[in-house]
């Protein structure tokens, strides 16, 4: 419940009531790396609070130090601040702990950005040994090197899916066109009128 209000408010630009939404999440539901995650979530989208969100985010680390949404959300915030050091210092205790496609495929993104393009070839080598349809890691092997490339992290590795359930899919979703179905049920009934008037 708290959750849908917070990226309710989140949507809608509503800083300030999905803080406190996620405030009392923190209060009632109990201090725990989710709620922690869910309440750093406001504050990074808040500039005048965002600062408040590293705090929240080593909480819940210290809470469960393999808990993937705050990884992800600190390792983040360490590209921001520039410590690129401490993002990929993060981000292979990690793989060394669980072995994440995910994981892998941020370090790769993170090591192909300070020009480290073996550790990068490895790291997107093994997020798609893990998960072979991992499409980033793909998209990001075939662009690496490539001079024209932003290596930028453009995606964010944190969504609303990854702060609950610890995974997300930011790629857009294609839409499958529905089977014409008035076509399918004429058929039926002159399948049926045809029984009909043969008996």
């Amino acid at each position: 419940m708290y959750k849908g209000l917070v990226d309710t408010y989140m949507r809608m630009l509503r800083f300030r009531e999905a803080q406190t939404m996620a405030s009392n999440a923190v209060r009632f539901l109990g201090q725990s790396p989710r709620t922690f995650v869910l309440l750093a979530r406001t504050y990074v989208r808040d500039v005048m609070v965002k600062f408040q969100a590293k705090s929240m985010l080593e909480k819940a680390l210290e809470l469960d130090e393999n808990y993937l949404p705050a990884v992800f959300m600190m390792a983040e915030l360490m590209l921001e601040e520039g410590d690129s050091a401490g993002a990929i210092k993060l981000l292979k205790k990690q793989t060394g702990v669980q072995p994440n496609s995910k994981v892998h495929c941020m370090l790769g993104d993170i090591l192909s950005g300070e020009k480290d393009y073996s550790g990068a070839l490895e790291n997107y080598t093994v997020a798609l040994s893990l998960d072979p349809s991992n499409r980033k890691a793909i998209a990001s092997l075939l662009a690496m090197g490539h001079p024209t490339v932003n290596t930028k992290i453009e995606n964010s590795y944190v969504t609303p899916s990854t702060a609950e359930e610890g995974t997300s899919y930011p790629y857009e979703l294609e839409e499958i066109p529905a089977p014409d179905i008035e076509s399918e049920s004429e058929a039926m009934w002159s399948d049926v009128e045809v029984e009909i008037n043969s008996t």
